[in-house]
This record gives C-alpha cells, sequence and structure tokens, in this order.
C-alpha cells in the first residue's frame, strides 16, 4: 500500500430545497492535466464521480465549471440516491419475509 498526498478542494452549494452538497476537486491520478468531480449530499456517506476534464483546455477554473454543472449532477446524484434506497427497501422485505410450509 502507498499513501498518496493529494489537494483536494472542496465546495459546498445549498439547493433550492435547502439540501447541502458538496462538490470534491481531486487531481487525477492517471493524467496530471486532468481534475476529476465527485459529489456528496450532505448526511450521506454515498459519494458520485461525476466527471473528468481538463479544465485548462476548457478555459475555465474549477468553480465556474461546477457553478455551470451543479444542477445536473444534483439530479443525477438524486436518481442513484433514489435506486439505492429502493435497493435497499427490496433487501429487507426480502429479509424480513417469513415463509410458511
Amino acid at each position: 500500500m502507498e499513501k498518496i498526498n493529494l489537494e483536494v478542494e472542496k465546495y459546498s452549494f445549498k439547493y433550492d430545497d435547502g439540501d447541502n452538497y458538496y462538490v470534491f476537486a481531486v487531481p487525477s491520478q492517471k493524467d496530471k492535466d486532468f481534475t476529476e468531480f465527485y459529489i456528496q449530499k450532505e448526511d450521506y456517506g454515498f459519494i458520485s464521480f461525476c466527471i473528468s476534464v481538463d479544465i485548462e483546455k476548457m478555459n475555465s477554473n474549477n468553480q465556474d465549471f461546477i457553478n455551470e454543472q451543479i444542477i445536473k449532477w444534483i439530479e443525477s446524484y438524486e436518481d442513484d440516491i433514489e435506486v439505492l434506497e429502493d435497493e435497499s427497501a427490496l433487501q429487507e422485505i426480502r429479509k424480513s419475509k417469513i415463509f410458511f410450509y
């Protein structure tokens, strides 16, 4: 195992419904020119990968890029959470079923 030190930027965004989301900008380990973006909802353990881009080639910076993409990322994240919660609920139902013979 190798320890790798990264300089991660964390951005906070308050959505219209009052929920807080965090976006993490992480330097790519595969290509140093790229930045990877991840999103997480406050109080949720699930972190979702959004995209990996070369910000300099896009003539942008992390904060401006996030501001342009954040609504789409939140919508996608919420879709993922819904699927995960539905699957978790289904598993709980399966566990709780009592079979009579």
